[in-house]
């Protein structure tokens, strides 16, 4: 049952365009140039109804136990190197390896010269919700809700919608980070 059912699209909806609902940000002001598109992007990011790793995976990216502890993963800490992106659009969950080179990005945000959350969608896409994903050794998978553009409207019920569908999709031992602040 790896594309979206009826049950998730319920639990899910609505779906949004990028930062509608934001308190503070809209398209308008706060999508730069290199956010917009996602075309160069498109053979890199995985498709999570295949029910595989993501294409960019290989063992490097795992996190390590020493990882895990010193960065706080499990706490709500970022770590780019391994951190991957995701999205759930209107068909199924789409991943991308947060530490993908977006070059035309990294000259309108000079401290991000990779790829967000909205080359994964493309201007004009949108996305239930969305967040950070972190594939560990030990076979547990950490995610946040970590989204400015498609996170920062998701409900407990939406969050835990999510967790579902991404099970159903066989990425099993998901752990919330949320439920550990």
């Amino acid at each position: 049952m790896p594309v979206l059912q009826e049950e998730h699209i319920k639990g899910l909806s609505p779906i949004i365009f990028a930062f509608e609902g934001h308190p503070t940000k809209t398209r308008e002001t706060h999508l730069f140039e290199g956010e917009k598109h996602n075309q160069e992007f498109l053979s890199f990011i995985y498709d999570g109804k295949d029910n595989n790793l993501p294409k960019q995976f290989h063992e490097g990216l795992r996190v390590t136990a020493a990882e895990l502890a010193e960065h706080k993963i499990d706490k709500g800490n970022s770590y780019r190197q391994k951190c991957f992106l995701w999205v759930i659009d209107n068909s199924s969950i789409k991943i991308l390896w947060e530490m993908t080179s977006n070059v035309k990005r990294g000259e309108h945000v000079i401290d991000k010269p990779f790829v967000c959350h909205t080359n994964i969608t493309g201007e004009k896409g949108q996305a239930y919700i969305g967040g950070e994903m972190y594939f560990c050794s030990d076979g547990k998978i950490y995610i946040n809700f970590r989204s400015d553009r498609f996170g920062t409207v998701a409900t407990k019920e939406k969050k835990q919608m999510a967790i579902k569908y991404m099970n159903d999709c066989k990425f099993i031992n998901i752990i919330n980070t949320e439920d550990n602040l």
